[in-house]
């Protein structure tokens, strides 16, 4: 039997009591440690010492179709996470005299700011995405920011942070600012201002980096099965 582990990411923002040492100690059992992202990777090899192969996450099946682009800003995500900084976003809504309703949210911690959709499904998230002209990601740190990713699938703008590493990684750093109030509402009303200009951009990173083969599911499914058949041969089975 072939043992994968995969890791999602290394919070070090909890870094103090996170339990690298037991985490170590199971992953002396994984043939193969694979992992979501180039800056998880990173992450393995200074906290585990531990080789891993990036394999990305299939995004959830978001795609570009024609709605209206009602919504302003939309934010998917654990709103009470510290690190994801959804503090941030309202003062920079209110630093820009922006209403909370320009504002949608959708995840598992409600929040009595903006448009609270709770935990949506597959389809109602490709409807938001698609609605709205902007995702918004300020997090500090994530193992992949997959709403950023999504949204930038269905048009929708990501506005993140530059200490995020992921975001330079899947070409999207176009669209980060400093994690400064100032930085960030700026960046909102401009993404608000120049949406059209912004898409344009976004769907040419998309093209380039082509995120509709690297989050494929049957591209995900072939990197794991040739880990296996790969295993395999190597021991001449």
């Amino acid at each position: 039997m072939l043992k994968i582990f995969n890791i999602l990411d290394v919070p070090e923002h909890l870094i103090d009591t996170y339990p690298i040492e037991e985490i170590k100690g199971q992953l002396k059992h994984a043939d193969i440690i694979t992992c979501i992202s180039e800056s998880t990777k990173k992450q393995v090899k200074k906290y585990f010492k531990k080789k891993a192969h990036v394999v990305y996450t299939p995004s959830l099946e978001i795609e570009s179709v024609p709605r209206p682009r009602d919504i302003d800003f939309l934010y998917v995500g654990r709103a009470g996470d510290p690190n994801k900084r959804f503090a941030l976003i309202l003062q920079s809504l209110r630093d820009a005299g922006m209403p909370h309703n320009s504002l949608h949210v959708c995840g598992p911690e409600p929040t009595t700011h903006g448009v609270y959709h709770g935990i949506v499904t597959s389809s109602q998230l490709n409807e938001l995405y698609n609605q709205s002209k902007a995702v918004l990601l300020p997090s500090k740190i994530e193992g992949i920011g997959l709403s950023m990713i999504e949204g930038a699938l269905a048009g929708a703008i990501p506005i993140t942070c530059n200490d995020n590493p992921p975001t330079k990684e899947f070409g999207l750093d176009e669209f980060s600012v400093e994690p400064t109030v100032d930085a960030y509402s700026r960046a909102m009303m401009m993404t608000l201002m120049d949406y059209q200009g912004k898409k344009e951009k976004l769907f040419g990173i998309v093209q380039k980096q082509d995120f509709s083969t690297k989050f494929n599911k049957a591209t995900v499914a072939k990197k794991y099965i040739d880990f296996y058949e790969d295993r395999f041969n190597s021991i001449g089975i």
